[in-house]
C-alpha cells in the first residue's frame, strides 16, 4: 500500500488462490475504498509505490511492472525474465528503485540481490548489488540516496547476517553486515540522517520484533521491540520522530524519535501485510483478508 496524499492511497495484491493469476489494485479516495480491479491479468502484484495520485508503479510476479495514471492501470511485458523484484520506491514520473533477486542460474537455484533503475523512459538492466543475497526493501528520499535493507542466503552457514546497502544515483555501496541471525523486512527512511530497518518477518522468524535505526553515520544494534515476528511491509517511518511498525498479530508499535512504545493491540486484527503512515496523525493497515484500517493519532480511534 502507498499512500502520497491524506486522501489518495493505493493498495495491491492477489487472491487468495494464487492459480487464477491476477494482480488486483484498489485505491482509497480520501472517504471510502473502491471495489477492486484487475490491474494485472496475468500476475499477483507484490508491492506498490506511488510518486503522486497520477503515477504509481507495481511490480508483478512475472518480474513485468504495472502502472497506474490516476485513473486506469496499465500492465507491461516481463522485462526482465530472470528478475524477481519484491520492492520498488517511485520519488517522481522520472525515477524509481526496485529492489529483488536476480536468477543467475537456475538449476543451482542461486541468486544475487539485485536492483533496477526506472528513469522515465524505461527499466535498466539489472544492476548486481550483493552475491548469494536478496534484497526486501528499499526506500529513497532523493534520486541520489537509497537504502535497501535484506540478506544473506543461507548457504553461507547457519548464521546469516542482515545487510544494507546505499544507491548514490550511479551506483551501489559495498553491502554492510548490521546483524547476526537474521534478515531485514522493510526499511524506512524519512530523510538521509534517520532509517528504521525491521526483522523477524513470519518468513524468518529468527529475530523476532527487532528493529534497527541509522542516524546518518551508523547503524544500532538490533534492539527487541515485540515478542512477535514483525510483518516485511508493516513499517513506515513518515517522520524521524514518527515511526509505526506492526506485527503479525496486529499489535503496533511507535517511536518518538528517542523511545518505542509497548506492542498495542490498536488494529483489532491479526495479520497485518503493510502499513503506510502519511503522516504523524494518519496511517492506513491491511491485512490479509484485504480489510484495511485508519488509525488517526489526534483521537487515537481506529476505524
Amino acid at each position: 500500500m502507498s499512500c502520497p496524499s491524506a486522501s489518495f492511497c493505493v493498495g495491491v495484491g492477489g487472491p487468495t488462490d494464487s492459480g487464477s493469476g491476477h494482480g488486483y489494485g484498489w485505491t482509497y479516495d480520501g472517504s471510502s475504498w473502491r471495489a477492486p480491479v484487475v490491474a494485472d491479468p496475468s500476475s499477483v502484484l507484490v508491492a506498490v509505490s506511488c510518486a503522486s495520485p497520477s503515477f504509481c508503479v507495481a511490480p508483478d510476479l512475472d518480474a513485468g511492472f504495472t502502472t497506474f495514471d490516476g485513473s486506469s492501470w496499465s500492465a507491461t511485458k516481463p522485462f526482465d525474465p530472470d528478475g524477481v523484484p519484491v520492492a520498488l520506491s517511485c520519488l517522481s514520473e522520472h525515477f524509481c528503485l526496485a529492489v529483488g533477486q536476480e536468477d543467475v542460474d537456475p538449476s543451482l537455484a542461486t541468486f544475487v540481490a539485485a536492483a533496477w533503475v526506472f528513469t522515465g523512459s524505461g527499466w535498466s538492466r539489472p544492476m548486481v548489488v550483493a552475491a548469494n543475497a536478496f534484497l526486501s526493501s528499499v526506500s529513497c528520499t532523493s534520486s541520489t540516496h537509497c537504502v535497501a535493507a535484506g540478506g544473506t542466503e543461507a548457504s553461507s552457514g547457519p548464521v546469516s547476517p542482515a545487510l544494507v546497502a546505499t544507491f548514490n544515483g550511479s551506483k551501489w555501496s559495498r553491502p554492510l553486515a548490521v546483524g547476526q541471525g537474521f534478515t531485514l523486512g522493510s526499511v524506512s527512511c524519512p530523510s538521509p540522517r534517520f532509517c528504521v530497518a525491521g526483522a523477524g518477518s513470519p518468513g524468518d522468524p529468527t529475530g523476532p520484533g527487532d528493529v534497527l535505526t541509522y542516524n546518518g553515520s551508523r547503524w544500532s544494534s538490533a534492539l527487541k521491540i515485540d515478542s512477535a515476528p514483525l510483518n516485511d511491509d508493516a513499517l513506515s517511518c513518515p517522520t524521524p520522530t514518527f515511526s509505526v511498525v506492526a506485527d503479525v498479530r496486529g499489535q503496533v508499535v511507535t517511536y518518538d524519535g528517542s523511545s518505542w512504545s509497548s506492542p498495542q493491540h490498536v488494529l483489532g486484527a491479526a495479520s497485518m501485510v503493510t502499513l503506510s503512515c502519511r503522516s504523524s496523525s494518519l496511517c492506513f493497515a491491511a491485512n490479509l483478508g484485504a480489510k484495511v484500517y485508519q488509525w488517526r493519532r489526534s483521537d487515537g480511534s481506529t476505524t
